[in-house]
């Protein structure tokens, strides 16, 4: 099958003409609306919030005391469990992972949030956080470990703090992974963790 060039292309002079004629017409430039700064609830109210939405979303809520982590964790953590939380190894290092195939086994993960949403329970991971970015979707069990003092309201102060450290990707998680598009049928674990599960640190 050959082909054949187009003799409906526009010709350079036709195309000057139409980017001029945009360009006449184009807009005058606009200022950015300001974002108004929302009342904050107080600490208790936030985490109550936060729990409440976590929970609405499927996902579940423990709390630990700074030196009852582990503890806490431990009837979490099935056989291949990987984390990145400082002082705490799992038996799945996922610094040395390269081929994200070699995941497909993993049953849990244990990771730090950035900061939670009390607006709609979502946690913020990133690069750092998750060790291996394929983690966060081959996963079974995903456990994000947060500390209760990073709550902020809702989105527009969560950009906000996040906004000096950004690094370029990171996700926005809000309970297990799930889908009702087949027969409205609510399924679990479709495109990532069946289960979510947030450890609250209170100091």
């Amino acid at each position: 099958m050959g082909f054949h060039k187009s003799t409906n292309a526009m010709s350079d002079p036709d195309r000057r003409h139409m980017l001029e004629a945009i360009r006449r017409n184009r807009p005058p430039a606009a200022r950015l609306p300001e974002i108004p700064a929302f009342a904050t609830a107080g600490e208790a109210a936030l985490r109550e919030r936060f729990v409440e939405k976590v929970r609405q979303a499927g996902g579940e809520v423990l709390e630990a005391l700074e030196d009852a982590l582990a503890a806490v964790l431990h009837p979490l953590l099935p056989a291949q469990w990987a984390s990145t939380v400082p002082g705490l190894a799992g038996p799945v290092p996922l610094e040395t992972v390269d081929d994200p195939h070699v995941l497909a086994d993993l049953e849990a993960l244990v990771c730090p949030a950035r900061l939670g949403v009390a607006e709609n329970g979502a946690v913020w991971l990133d690069d750092e956080a998750l060790g291996h970015r394929a983690a966060a979707f081959l996963v079974e069990h995903l456990i994000v470990v947060l500390d209760g003092r990073h709550l902020v309201a809702d989105l527009h102060e969560a950009y906000a703090r996040l906004a000096p450290t950004w690094q370029g990707f990171g996700l926005w998680v809000a309970g297990p992974s799930k889908t009702a598009d087949i027969e409205q049928t609510l399924v679990h674990g479709i495109h990532g963790p069946r289960r979510f599960t947030v450890v609250l640190r209170i100091p």
